[in-house]
């Protein structure tokens, strides 16, 4: 759905006032450029160090509220930061894997997936050396002014996206899509686009909010006019809060559909169409990312692989080894190795 990264930027574009293009192997330059797009942060390599290795950066400035970057690091790099405070962060992976922590949740960034970094939390990233990411930064007041509108009233707290990385299906798909379209065409035309208009400028914000408001949960989703017919189904959204609250716990499929309050072949519809699996696949996928944290943080505890296991429900030791291996490319002992502890 993204494009994948093809060297340092797309290669038929040209460094216009809209369209920039930056890459240099100097840490210190990387520190200051990457600080000066969104706020002051740690760029931490990990790993032993070796020869320079080229930073890449392509950006595209639609105004201040509205900024696109594609980046990678070429080496492994963790990233603390405070939180953003002004503005939302919308991560999309290219390559590679990024562990995104925000406060005390957590998730696995990979291909195909998007999360989004609050303004509220501080933030921890953990980038392997085959990372690459683009991303949209999007003002706050633009999303919570489109959020009041849709809700008919003043909020009455900040704006909080879930911590989660969620395949690019859906809604999801659709912005993926805008967002490929609109650099593209600043890409390909520069300060000739049609996007280089305030006007033009000012309707993407808003098709953007719209689009990431009605796809991607936060804690007004619930309250939102038709949360039951948009695109994510009320009853998936509560299907979803109950296995993150319970997934340690011996729940089965009877469980979860008692919770969201439907049928089992229209939650099961429901799973299949918003998040392309299954509710026991949404389970053991939360249940793994559950187990991913623990790991990373158990050697400090002195806490063994069987008794994370365990202790996020899962039952057999050996299966939850060749799962997680399955989806962290990694076996669950290497991660609690090179753990945060």
């Amino acid at each position: 759905m993204i494009p994948e990264w093809r060297g340092p930027g797309i290669a038929d574009s040209m460094a216009t006032s809209v369209f920039h293009r930056f890459a240099t192997t100097d840490l210190d330059i990387v520190r200051d450029t990457m600080c000066g797009r969104f706020r002051p942060h740690a760029i931490n390599p990990r790993g032993r160090p070796g020869e320079p290795r080229m930073f890449e950066l392509d950006e595209v400035a639609l105004g201040g509220d509205l900024i696109l970057t594609k980046f990678r690091y070429n080496r492994e790099v963790t990233i603390e930061a405070p939180p953003l405070d002004d503005f939302f962060v919308l991560k999309f992976t290219l390559s590679g894997r990024c562990q995104t922590s925000q406060g005390d949740a957590s998730t696995s960034s990979l291909p195909g997936t998007l999360c989004v970094l609050n303004t509220t939390q501080p933030i921890r990233l953990d980038m392997d050396d085959a990372y690459s990411q683009m991303t949209v930064r999007i003002g706050r007041n633009v999303l919570e002014e489109a959020l009041t509108a849709d809700l008919g009233r003043r909020l009455p707290r900040r704006l909080e996206f879930q911590t989660a990385a969620r395949p690019l299906h859906g809604g999801l798909a659709s912005l993926a899509r805008t967002v490929v379209a609109i650099w593209g065409d600043l890409a390909a035309t520069g300060d000739h686009s049609g996007y280089c208009l305030k006007a033009v400028q000012k309707s993407t914000q808003q098709t953007i909010a719209a689009l990431l408001l009605s796809a991607f949960p936060h804690n007004f989703s619930d309250a939102l006019p038709g949360a039951g017919d948009g695109p994510v189904p009320y009853f998936v959204l509560r299907a979803e809060r109950f296995i993150r609250a319970h997934a340690a716990d011996p729940i089965a499929l009877a469980d979860i559909v008692r919770a969201a309050g439907v049928g089992e072949r229209a939650l099961q519809a429901g799973f299949r169409r918003f998040r392309a699996t299954s509710p026991t696949g949404y389970l053991k996928l939360e249940r793994l990312e559950q187990a991913r944290l623990a790991l990373l943080t158990g050697a400090r505890a002195r806490r063994t692989v069987t008794d994370i296991a365990l202790d996020c429900g899962f039952s057999h030791p050996s299966k939850f080894a060749r799962c997680y291996r399955d989806r962290y490319g990694e076996t669950p002992s290497e991660t609690l190795r090179r753990g945060w502890g």
